[in-house]
């Protein structure tokens, strides 16, 4: 008997296992999905090249002197936006040697959140809780018996420390014989931190 309870204890524990590591793989799917979408998005890019001061109308040799100087006086801008609206990126100049801008659009946090991953990625990942558990078993011996009682919890209060719980009980009582000497139940509240 107590073999028995103790393998569905230990099933008990490999099934809310399996459960935490599905919901851990679902997520990873839903994430691994978002990135494809987002990989396979075409961009719309938009360039221009803008000078940086006005040059007067006269003409100048053309040298590598002077392609220098006339690079460094221009800055080209450049955007770059999903074409389904979900990022875009700015950059000022190109041509020096600062980044750029990424902003993630509310369409992007949007589509992440309805993947189950929240509003941004700075927010603690969602953790996958276990159902509150209503069956108990608890075997004990003390000095001059042992005991065996089983516990239902139908109705209960579960928080992040603790869990109260009405619970319908019964416990049976046995000597070193393994005979039963009494048997009881009864209700009860039950806490748990």
């Amino acid at each position: 008997m107590v073999a028995g309870f103790l393998k569905f204890f230990t099933q008990r524990q490999e099934i809310i296992q399996l459960e935490k590591e599905k919901g851990q793989l679902l997520k990873e799917i839903a994430l691994w999905k978002m990135r494809l979408k987002i990989s396979q998005s075409p961009g719309v890019e938009k360039k221009s090249l803008k000078p940086k001061i006005n040059y007067s109308q006269k003409s100048i040799p053309i040298s590598s002197e002077s392609c220098k100087r006339c690079f460094e006086n221009y800055h080209l801008e450049m955007e770059v936006k999903d074409q389904n609206g979900r990022w875009i990126f700015k950059d000022d100049d190109i041509l020096d040697q600062k980044p750029g801008e990424l902003v993630l659009t509310e369409r992007f946090w949007k589509e992440l959140g309805e993947s189950g991953f929240g509003q941004n990625f700075s927010q603690t990942e969602k953790i996958v809780k276990p159902k509150r558990l209503k069956n108990r078993v608890s075997i004990s011996l003390e000095p001059s018996y042992g005991r065996i009682e089983y516990g239902y919890s139908p109705i209960g209060l579960r928080t992040k420390r603790s869990e109260l719980n009405f619970s319908i009980c019964s416990a049976i009582i046995f000597n070193y014989s393994f005979f039963p000497s009494s048997v009881s139940a009864g209700l009860g509240l039950e806490l748990r931190f």
